[in-house]
């Protein structure tokens, strides 16, 4: 709740996953706790955490913010051109745990992928 205080261009909406199941169900949570990260028309980049990122997955949070809205995710152009050539569905789960030091670059990288192409799903999923 305290991130959307940051700027007026972060909206969080809060679930109760025994109340809001369409809600749930339409954005394709399948395990709580959950963030479901959407860009600035509502429209979903597959990018999801499950639990807490907490620890070193912090940085992970504020990346994927920073790529769904500056829209830009800093790869080069040869790597986005073949994530963009994925033409089936792609669901991507990294398992991380918060003290773990390399798992937040490979979740950063997996929820580009995301962004860049909507057939590939992303999770972090924490697993303390």
């Amino acid at each position: 709740m305290e991130f959307a205080e940051i700027s007026d261009k972060i909206r969080v909406d809060v679930y109760d996953a025994d109340k809001d199941t369409g809600e749930i169900n339409e954005l394709g949570i399948e395990r709580v706790p959950a963030i479901a990260l959407l860009d600035h028309s509502l429209k979903d980049t597959g990018i999801r955490f499950y639990g807490m990122p907490g620890g070193y997955e912090i940085h992970s949070l504020l990346g994927a913010v920073l790529v769904v809205s500056k829209r830009q995710t800093g790869l080069p152009e040869d790597l986005v051109r073949q994530i963009r050539r994925v033409d089936t569905p792609l669901h991507i789960q990294t398992y991380v745990t918060p003290t773990c030091p390399y798992c937040p670059s490979v979740v950063r990288l997996i929820h580009k992928m995301a962004f860049l192409n909507p057939l590939i799903r992303a999770d972090m999923i924490e697993v303390t």
